[in-house]
């Protein structure tokens, strides 16, 4: 397992990008939005999301 910071936010575009590739999960009604990325048998992603989420 690797921990990576990024020095943007995750936008909620960008995640709809990524459903182009695996399933991605949104759970919106957190303080900090949460996300996870999955492409089965190749990589899983977990964080916290930034920017403006309906």
């Amino acid at each position: 397992m690797k921990e990576y910071a990024l020095d943007e936010p995750l936008t909620e575009g960008f995640l709809k990008f990524l459903e182009q590739f695996g399933t991605v999960r949104l759970l919106k009604q957190l303080r900090k939005p949460y996300f996870s990325f999955e492409k089965e048998q190749f990589i899983s992603i977990k964080g916290f999301a930034g920017g403006q989420y309906r």
